[in-house]
């Protein structure tokens, strides 16, 4: 469902009958107020926690929405006026050099053959946490957890796109000896969110099923 659509289903079924002209107002009490800080911050951390995404926080997309609209060619102007920032000056933390763009439209050094158009799978988990990373999430444990799935497949000499086979057999050695199937639920979870990025350069990769292994513990 688009972003109006939801909003016009709000407006003629959910929202309550009120005499406050705010969009969204509380459907609890006290009534007639408009949906507080506290309120908005929940739902876009329970929205963030079912698109398994640890630890979000709702200026995230802001700041997600300024660097696409810089990286599409936007300016430092359009980003404030989007924002509805007051200064130039807060917005130019957004001005800055898209590294892993500008690597992928290098051309080769003159003399020296050009690389293979298939990205390694090193490379492409680089690419896929620095775009995670720039709303501000550290993924200190994604990262591990995919850097050491990485060297898995290299010492299994798998070549083409990710399986399903291939990731539940990586989160099952997780578990280090230990009959714990949630940990091997938590090693899959951490996957499955790359295997989908993955799938816009590589169609063939496979998402597995979450429910492999059942639903990891405390979520």
């Amino acid at each position: 469902m688009s972003t109006g659509k939801a909003l016009e289903v709000y407006l003629r079924h959910e929202r309550p009958v009120t005499s406050n002209r705010s969009l969204f107002v509380r459907c609890m009490a006290p009534h007639d107020e408009p949906v507080g800080v506290d309120a908005i911050r929940r739902v876009m951390r329970d929205a963030f926690s079912r698109a398994g995404i640890p630890h979000g926080r709702a200026h995230a997309l802001r700041h997600t929405l300024a660097c696409q609209l810089v990286n599409g060619g936007g300016s430092i102007k359009e980003v404030a006026d989007v924002l509805r920032h007051r200064s130039l000056n807060t917005s130019l933390i957004y001005a800055k050099t898209d590294r892993a763009a500008l690597a992928e439209v290098a051309l080769p050094w003159p003399g020296e053959r050009s690389m293979s158009t298939r990205i390694s799978l090193p490379k492409r988990i680089e690419q896929y946490l620095a775009e995670r990373r720039r709303p501000g999430f550290e993924l200190k444990h994604s990262g591990s957890t995919l850097d050491r799935f990485a060297r898995y497949v290299q010492a299994a000499g798998h070549h083409g796109p990710l399986t399903v086979e291939l990731m539940a057999s990586r989160a099952r050695q997780a578990k280090q000896g230990r009959d714990d199937r949630g940990t091997s639920a938590r090693a899959l979870h951490t996957l499955r969110p790359f295997a989908r990025w993955l799938q816009q350069f590589e169609p063939a990769s496979e998402v597995p099923d979450e429910a492999i292994f059942g639903p990891v513990p405390g979520r």
